[in-house]
């Protein structure tokens, strides 16, 4: 390996689906937390019906996107992490265009082109941002087999971390990876 090829990750430097698993929970709790009761307030008895209207579901899709935004942005741009991930101890690379294998003690590994912490536009746009309204439209535009035509989609985006890469359809999206924090040193992104 030459002195600019890019860095490796190996698959014991990836972060693990329950760490994963722990740090969207928190995150969630914690934006819930202030996004509910910003809902429930603003958008009252709609919130609370059964059966969500569509702009209620796309305007609390866009308060819960401005919480997350406002209470994570610094730290996704500074330290490619959310508040979970810091509080799980693991954080976003950039992962490249794409994830190449490279061969060690016969482990498939994915290789990252730079390693560095992701700008805002990825870590939070295409990670968080654009999958949450995809989704948000998907239930919005209830038909009769609404179950299959947001679950499914919403299913497959976290099913593809039991791969070996470990990513999630996001992760693909943005071309990021998620790392043990203590077992990578990164770059600020440019």
């Amino acid at each position: 390996m030459t002195d600019d090829s890019p860095p490796i990750i190996a698959e014991k430097d990836l972060a693990g689906r329950g760490a994963r698993l722990g740090a969207a929970l928190v995150d969630a709790l914690i934006v819930g937390a202030i996004a509910i009761p910003i809902g429930l307030v603003f958008l009252g008895d709609d919130f609370m019906a059964d059966n969500m209207a569509k702009d209620t579901v796309l305007i609390y899709t866009f308060v819960w996107l401005a919480v997350y935004g406002l209470l994570n942005g610094h730290f996704l741009a500074k330290h490619g992490q959310t508040i979970g991930k810091r509080v799980v101890g693991v954080r976003i690379i950039c992962g490249g265009d794409r994830i190449v294998f490279a061969r060690e003690n016969t482990q498939a590994l994915p290789s990252v082109q730079t390693g560095a912490i992701p700008p805002l536009w990825k870590s939070f746009g295409l990670r968080h941002a654009v999958i949450t309204i995809f989704f948000a439209v998907m239930q919005a535009e209830e038909i009769g087999v609404s179950f299959l035509l947001w679950w499914f989609p919403a299913m497959a985006n976290y099913l593809l971390i039991f791969r070996d890469k470990r990513q999630c359809g996001h992760d693909i999206l943005a071309g990021t990876v998620v790392v043990k924090a203590d077992q990578t040193k990164t770059a600020p992104s440019a």
